[in-house]
């Protein structure tokens, strides 16, 4: 059983999937540059094989549905986190650290 850490990630995603278009645009993340959090965050999800990097059932990527979380001001993925994750488990630590 994962910890309630990753409950609140995985409510946070579908929560901020409810603004997602039901045919969703893949963001061009080869042009967001080093800067773009989520493209890392997700990046490093997928290297570590985290189901976190998978797309949606809706069809939204990882890094939409970050971009929408991140830009809802309401929760954060904390991607800078995520993206120096050494395993999924570290992850729940981004969560737990947050306020």
């Amino acid at each position: 059983m994962r910890p309630l850490a990753l409950t609140a990630f995985l409510a946070a995603l579908l929560a901020s999937c409810a603004s997602c278009r039901s045919t969703p645009v893949a963001p061009d993340v080869a042009d967001a540059g080093e800067d773009d959090a989520c493209a890392r965050a997700c990046g490093r999800l997928a290297a570590l094989g985290c189901p976190e990097a998978d797309t949606t059932d809706a069809g939204a990527t990882c890094v939409e549905v970050c971009r929408n979380a991140e830009a809802s001001d309401v929760v954060t993925l904390e991607p800078d986190c995520v993206a120096d994750a050494s395993t999924c488990n570290d992850v729940d630590r981004c969560f737990a650290a947050s306020p």
